[in-house]
């Protein structure tokens, strides 16, 4: 019991921290703007713009909580489809719930042609809340799925380039490391300086001195890149 709990708790810390303004006032806009195309033929009376209105409100409040859960939901591994499908199906029951506790309060009785006990008005109205959360809910918690799987692979995209990138900078690292190492530069300079003075005294040897010095970095340059190679590439 108490580890169902600290994992709930987890799941609300991790919906809380992407529940933002943004995404609540974008919701309710949707909302409210197809609630207003709901009423273009007629208002109605007033208890019914009442409901209708918090029935837009609350639902797409409850769908934005519901994708973020998901979402946290898969992040710690679960069914990407199990999980949103639980998550609309939890938010379309809350949503038809609310609106018919609503009704009651407001004393609105539906009218369905065709049925005439009120017990099954009342659960035909539940149904059509119900359906119409889960096609509308269903297209935009399907497009947040999308969305966030496009930007999750963007960041593997990047995380990859990165770990290359850095992977380069330590293999360049590595190799200038092993240079310094192989070539002492004061060791070159005194071998250049004495080879000189070889020239400027017309030494036969100069030209000899000459050639073993090229050959010793020659052969310093080709240890450093087989060094540089992984493992079982330098054979």
């Amino acid at each position: 019991m108490r580890r169902s709990l600290t994992q709930a708790a987890g799941l609300w810390r991790g919906v809380r921290r992407e529940l933002t303004w943004r995404r609540v006032l974008t919701a309710e806009v949707l909302g409210l703007s197809l609630n207003v195309l709901r009423y273009l033929d007629g208002w109605g009376t007033t208890q019914h713009v009442v409901a209708r209105t918090c029935f837009t409100t609350v639902a797409p409040l409850l769908l934005v909580i519901a994708a973020l859960l998901a979402a946290e939901v898969v992040r710690r591994g679960a069914a990407p489809l199990r999980a949103y499908a639980v998550a609309l199906s939890g938010a379309a029951c809350i949503s038809a719930g609310l609106q018919f506790l609503l009704r009651q309060a407001l004393g609105i009785h539906p009218m369905t042609g065709g049925i005439s006990s009120a017990a099954l008005q009342e659960w035909a109205w539940i149904g059509s809340d119900f359906q119409t959360v889960i096609l509308l809910g269903g297209i935009g918690l399907l497009a947040f799925y999308n969305r966030r799987s496009v930007e999750r692979i963007l960041q593997n995209v990047r995380a990859v380039e990165l770990k290359r990138v850095r992977l380069e900078d330590e293999l360049l690292e590595s190799r200038l490391a092993t240079a310094q190492a192989q070539v002492d530069p004061r060791t070159l300079f005194e071998s250049l300086a004495r080879i000189r003075n070889l020239y400027a005294c017309a030494a036969p040897e100069a030209d000899r001195a000459l050639e073993e010095l090229i050959q010793t970095l020659r052969s310093r340059r080709v240890a450093t890149g087989a060094a540089a190679l992984p493992a079982g590439l330098g054979s």
